[in-house]
Formats: structure tokens, C-alpha cells, sequence
């Protein structure tokens, strides 16, 4: 299977991982190749799960937070046939929450995570990465679009609702980055007054992005302002691959890379 990373956009930036905690990583990463037909491959001590379109890296964890309750609260695949992915979810048990669209849903790992997914029979692969969900308060929307759009060259945008039959459709405003789109999904009215909390130490513990030419990116981004957690050094894990952490002004955590496809 490919994981080929969608081309960068003018600003250098395209999608590169997911990294999720887990206290059990054996069976996390057992259901990711068995149940959503990922391959491992590894970046020297750099084990991850590939996907088209993303690498997901699992790590031992006890999340202190549940996803609903992070500012990343879930991610979602694009699936070209949703029966066959069900029929094997089903004979192993796994925990499907079926929604109003018969072809799509969330579908449940080992750790409790949710993974949202919908159906496109034209998708050339059985698989694909489609995209992160945050949810915010509605007048932070304007704010977390700019500062993806300014910083990593996204393009604010709008998607319809997947998991929604047509007649209920829904747009919901994103943020497009080559390989995925940000949807910034609002809490509901009757929790307008809750808050999310920081990503680290979540289920989906941060994001990663691979940059080209990531030294200059990231002097440019500290010339203009912009605080780094870590700033651009090689990796402790991969001497191919440099890396810088970030987290946003809402508290979703940031990894950039450059290097990290094997």
C-alpha cells in the first residue's frame, strides 16, 4: 500500500502524522493494519502505521483526557466500500456507531478512540486519510482559520456533513491543507459554555505536519512571532528526520517534520 504524502503546498506544508496514545500499543496498532489495512514501516526507531495520505505513530500512554473532551476530538478515512470494512468489523467485534448516512459512521479502536468514516466507491485505494475534526466555540472559528491559513498556507474553506443523509447536510467551516482538511466543528448550544482542553496527553496527542525545507520555515515562523515548544533540531529517533513542536493559541499540539516518510 502507498502512504504516499499529498505534494506541499507554497508554504512547504503538507500533512505528515497522527501521533496517539495508548496503553495498550500492541493491540492499537494490531487494528489499525487488521482492521483499517494499514502497514507498519519504520524511520530507523521511528515505528508507524501507513496509511495513504498519513502515517500514524502510536505510542505508550495513559490519555488524561478522553478525545471528546480535546481540542482534537476525532480523525476521519474515506473508505470505498463501507460494507466490506463493516462485514470484518463485525466478525471481530469491533464497536461501530452507525450513523444517519447507512454509509458512514465511527468506528471504535482497542483504546476507545473514535474514527469517523464514509464511503466514496471512486476512491482509487480501499483506504484514504480525510481529515482532523477540532471543535471549538463558534466565535473562535474565524481566529483558528486565520492562524492555519497564515502560518501553514491553508486555505479556509467549508465541507458537507458525511455522516448525514443530503436532505440534512450540513456545512461546517475547515481548513484545507494538502492531505486533509480541518473541520471546525462547533460545540452545540447546550454546551456553548464548555471548553476543550489541550491536546497533549489526549488520545490523539498531537498532529504532525511535514515541511519542506523546515530550518527556514521554522526562523521565518520565530522572526514573525511565533513561540516553538522545541525549536528545529534532528530527532533522537531518526538521524534522517528534523523536527520542531509548536502548540496553537487553543492548545492543539504541533509536530513539524521533515524526513519522516521511510
Amino acid at each position: 500500500m502507498q502512504a504516499q504524502l499529498a505534494a506541499p503546498n507554497a508554504a512547504g506544508v503538507t500533512l505528515g502524522h497522527i501521533h496517539l496514545l495508548a496503553k495498550d500499543v500492541d493491540a492499537e496498532r494490531g487494528f489499525f493494519i487488521d482492521m483499517m489495512g494499514g502497514t507498519q514501516v519504520e524511520n530507523d526507531k521511528i515505528s508507524m502505521i501507513q496509511l495513504p495520505g498519513v502515517f500514524l505513530v502510536i505510542t505508550r500512554g495513559d490519555p488524561v483526557v478522553s478525545s471528546p473532551g480535546s481540542t482534537l476530538n476525532h480523525f476521519g478515512v474515506v473508505l470505498k466500500d463501507v460494507t466490506a470494512y463493516s462485514a470484518k468489523w463485525d466478525a471481530h467485534h469491533v464497536i461501530i456507531d452507525h450513523a444517519e448516512n447507512p454509509k458512514a459512521g465511527y468506528v471504535h479502536a482497542p483504546s476507545g478512540l473514535r474514527i469517523e468514516f464514509y464511503e466514496d466507491p471512486s476512491l482509487s485505494v480501499p483506504i484514504a486519510m480525510n481529515h482532523v475534526h477540532f471543535y471549538t466555540s463558534p466565535e473562535k472559528v474565524p481566529e483558528i482559520q486565520a492562524w492555519y491559513v497564515n502560518l501553514f498556507g491553508g486555505q479556509a474553506s467549508q465541507r458537507y456533513c458525511t455522516s448525514c443523509l443530503p436532505v440534512h447536510r450540513r456545512l461546517m467551516q475547515t481548513v484545507d491543507i494538502p492531505g486533509t482538511n480541518f473541520s471546525l466543528g462547533v460545540l452545540s448550544q447546550a454546551n456553548s459554555a464548555a471548553t476543550t482542553v489541550p491536546s497533549k496527553g489526549g488520545p490523539i496527542d498531537h498532529i504532525g505536519f511535514e515541511v519542506k525545507n523546515l530550518k527556514a520555515f521554522v526562523e521565518r515562523a520565530e522572526a514573525n512571532g511565533t513561540k516553538f515548544d522545541e525549536s528545529y533540531r534532528v530527532s533522537t529517533n531518526s538521524a534522517r528526520v528534523h523536527t520542531a513542536f509548536l502548540t496553537d493559541p487553543w492548545g492543539t499540539r504541533i509536530e513539524l517534520t521533515e524526513g519522516l516518510t521511510p
